[in-house]
């Protein structure tokens, strides 16, 4: 089953570049610049995982990660910020993030947390690793 990965940026370079980072063959990304639009996204479609920008214009992604929780509670989500502000990092901990990425993205980062990823969705799913 292809991993659903949504990434949230309302700069479409930066959107790009991550999405170049994870594609791999059991991926289907979509990219969204528009964060309302991700919004409706968000409640039509079950993602596996969200890679949202934190600083965007309307919608933050703060918003983005509280209507993910109420809305599809199971989806992982992964904040992205140029500015490495540690207290943004620890608001969305609370909000239920478990991992952050910085930019400019580190690729073996990314690719750690994919795998990360991997590995818990077959322990949730009762297969070996």
């Amino acid at each position: 089953m292809a991993t659903k990965i949504l990434v949230v940026d309302d700069d479409h370079d930066q959107a790009e570049i991550l999405h170049s980072i994870l594609e791999a063959d059991d991926r289907d990304i979509t990219i969204c610049t528009k964060a309302r639009e991700a919004l409706h996204l968000i409640e039509i479609n079950p993602y596996d995982i969200i890679f949202t920008d934190i600083s965007m214009p309307e919608v933050d992604g703060i918003q983005i990660i509280q209507y993910t929780k109420k809305h599809s509670p199971n989806t992982e989500l992964i904040p992205i910020t140029a500015f490495g502000d540690w207290g943004i990092y620890s608001q969305t901990l609370k909000l239920g993030a478990k991992e952050f990425v910085n930019k400019p993205y580190n690729i073996q980062e990314i690719h750690g947390l994919m795998k990360k990823f991997n590995e818990n969705r077959r322990i949730k799913e009762g297969r070996a690793i």
